[in-house]
């Protein structure tokens, strides 16, 4: 990702992401926590800070998404490596992957206890692979999207985003001799996935009611070297092509995208990302005053973090409401200091609660509405 503090162009607004924002809007209005402060170019009154975190109910350690079961699959894939561009068993990770997307040989959370078990919703894996040509080398690599879409036959849809790939070198590690070298890419490439496989299992198992969720694995985030634009090839990619994806009778875009990076530090703190808040408010409200509900403490509302560009803002772009979670304030990044043991459950628990937490409320918000009664003809009238 890139750390930058500007607005992006972005061309004609799309209906269906209209539509979607006021609904969102609609949503965010009926929530109890005030609204977070704008940026200060907007120049408005900053919103009071949230309650002390010591007064709310840690509830996300009851939430059925599980950070011990998150974290697992970080120590694995972390461990496994072969995720850098040009990795010898990069095919392999990817065939891996997509195993998990569609819960091919894994235990399923337990449902509620109170409700019967529901069917399991279909799954639909895709994959988008392209070249790029990476700039600074001149060498060209095969770059693959792996998107698994649960109720694929839904016309409303949430997309939920990460980068599976890790960094092809360590620019930023203090031993220069080793900055040619691929990292591990615990946190930065390994934590989201970690959190979207574990939000996976329980799609599977607890099926939303109203709207499909698609879980994009985007390629190419970490392509760019420092100063180029070459960052988030993956998401360009799908951006560019959205219409293939979301084509009738889907609504032409989802609803609401949501990206997570960098979101398993064990001192985790995600404040709002500027560009998040500036150009997906009501999106962002959501999810923080959920964070606020659950008690996260890794979710603070009275600071904004910085501009970045990530994998939402190809769809920023397109004036869909996206937003990123993300803790830039990591010390290891882009090092080979980025390990397993830098992160913890905890962190994983509090971002995989909320956004659990989140999905639950934008399917209630964007349910699709009743269907009116049909009218009643005119009873006859009588001749005197």
């Amino acid at each position: 990702m890139r750390h930058l503090m500007r607005h992006l162009t972005r061309p004609a607004t799309r209906p269906a992401a209209l539509a979607a924002l006021a609904a969102l809007a609609a949503l965010a209005a009926l929530a109890a926590r005030p609204a977070l402060a704008q940026p200060a170019a907007a120049q408005a009154a900053p919103a009071p800070p949230p309650p002390p975190a010591a007064s709310r109910p840690e509830r996300w350690r009851e939430s059925p998404f599980s950070g011990a079961r998150a974290l697992r699959d970080l120590r694995r894939y972390a461990a496994r490596g072969h995720r850098y561009y040009g990795a010898p068993e990069r095919e392999q990770v990817i065939e891996e992957l997509s195993r998990a997307l569609r819960g091919e040989g894994e235990e399923a959370p337990a449902a509620p206890p109170a409700a019967p078990p529901a069917a399991p919703p279909a799954t639909q894996l895709l994959t988008q692979r392209f070249e790029v040509t990476e700039r600074g080398s001149g060498v060209k690599y095969t770059l693959t999207n792996i998107i698994a879409r649960l109720a694929p036959e839904r016309r409303r849809r949430v997309l939920l985003g990460t980068h599976w790939d890790t960094r092809l070198w360590a620019e930023e590690d203090a031993d220069v001799a080793r900055r040619a070298a691929p990292i591990v890419g615990a946190n930065d490439g390994t934590s989201g996935l970690a959190a979207l496989l574990e939000l996976a299992r329980l799609l599977r198992a607890r099926p939303l009611a109203h709207i499909g969720v698609d879980l994009v694995l985007f390629d190419g985030e970490e392509l760019g070297r420092p100063g180029s634009d070459d960052y988030c090839a993956g998401s360009r990619h799908l951006a560019a092509r959205l219409s293939e994806l979301y084509a009738p009778p889907l609504d032409p875009a989802p609803a609401a995208v949501v990206v997570l990076d960098m979101v398993g530090d064990a001192e985790l703190t995600l404040p709002p990302e500027r560009s998040s808040l500036q150009t997906s408010r009501a999106l962002t409200q959501l999810v923080w005053q959920e964070a606020s509900r659950q008690g996260a403490r890794a979710f603070v509302a009275d600071r904004l973090g910085p501009w970045i560009i990530d994998d939402h803002s190809p769809f920023q772009q397109l004036k869909i409401p996206s937003i990123l979670l993300i803790d830039y304030d990591y010390s290891p990044w882009h090092t080979h200091h980025d390990t397993a043991d830098r992160c913890s459950a905890d962190s994983l628990q509090q971002v995989g609660a909320t956004l659990w937490g989140a999905l639950a409320r934008l399917d209630d918000a964007l349910a699709p509405a009743p269907a009116s009664p049909p009218a009643l003809a005119p009873a006859p009238q009588e001749t005197p």
